[in-house]
């Protein structure tokens, strides 16, 4: 967003609370940021195709849980046959 920010702007620099942030660490998070939502969105959507028998929302859920390594779970692993696992 502060890169954003920036090139709206028209600031040669992207700063924080007085600070400078390299172009290219702003340009790494921002890489990193489509790239979990193109990972997300792609294995919900197999998730979607392999179980068309669950809820949208708990296949995307358990898609966040496992890409952020958080644990939690709506309890649908289990029920998941091989190759959606």
């Amino acid at each position: 967003f502060l890169a954003l920010r920036r090139v709206i702007r028209g600031r040669p620099e992207i700063t924080c609370a007085g600070r400078e942030i390299r172009s290219d660490v702003a340009y790494r998070a921002l890489a990193i940021l489509v790239l979990s939502g193109a990972w997300i969105t792609a294995t919900t959507v197999i998730l979607a195709i392999l179980h068309p028998e669950f809820p949208l929302a708990d296949l995307l859920f358990e898609t966040v849980s496992a890409l952020s390594t958080v644990g939690l779970t709506r309890a649908l692993t289990p029920q998941l046959g091989d190759p959606a696992k």
